[in-house]
């Protein structure tokens, strides 16, 4: 499972490169998916570390939806 995801993320990368997307912001998308799910990283979402993290991931998302033209989410 956790190749298959890793997979994915690199055929992301690569094909939204490829469609004209920053390729940091989707490297800076695998790299918080990277550490978000990894479950041995965090173990306290009260963490100010762990909060830091998901607030940057969001902040990435929305990002990306902007250079994708999606808004509405």
């Amino acid at each position: 499972m956790q190749q298959r995801v890793k997979d994915e993320m690199t055929k992301l990368i690569t094909k939204g490169t490829a469609a004209g997307l920053t390729a940091a912001t989707l490297q800076d998308l695998k790299d918080y998916k990277d550490r978000i799910m990894n479950p041995s990283s965090h173990y306290d979402i009260e963490q100010p570390l762990f909060r830091n993290e998901l607030k940057n991931a969001i902040e990435t998302l929305d990002k990306l939806k902007i250079e994708i033209g999606y808004l509405d989410l």
